[in-house]
């Protein structure tokens, strides 16, 4: 997740206009960049939580905790990486295909709510097993 955030950040939406982003000044450009940004970020965290859950020197509850911090992260980064792809995908569609762009939206909205009804639910399992 890290890798694909880090590689959106330099192959932007659109095209360059004499160095810089042919896109920038726009609200949905301005959310790209930052749902890229958070995704970076998160990923970033849910590495280094998931670094301390495996280390065999940490006690277990502690690396219990920092592996529940490293899944929040981890859905937090999916999440905004899919809102970056969206967001992304529709600055570049919207002038030439406006309703394709917002059906893009939408159904990225739609499966990112959907998307954490079952791992909830598989944590609870793990909890219990």
């Amino acid at each position: 997740m890290a890798s694909v955030a880090f590689a959106a950040s330099f192959t932007l939406p659109g095209d360059y206009d004499n160095g810089k982003p042919a896109l920038s000044g726009r609200y949905v450009f301005d959310a790209f960049i930052a749902a890229n940004s958070l995704a970076f970020a998160c990923a970033g965290m849910a590495t280094i939580n998931l670094m301390y859950s495996g280390t065999g020197i940490v006690d277990v509850p502690l690396r219990i905790w920092h592996f529940d911090i490293a899944m929040f992260f981890a859905f937090g980064s999916v999440t905004s990486l899919g809102t970056a792809f969206a967001l992304g995908l529709y600055v570049t569609l919207a002038p030439v295909a406006y309703m394709t762009a917002t059906a893009i939206c939408v159904v990225a909205s739609i499966v990112s709510l959907c998307g954490f009804i079952d791992p909830m639910r598989g944590r609870d399992v793990a909890r219990a097993l």
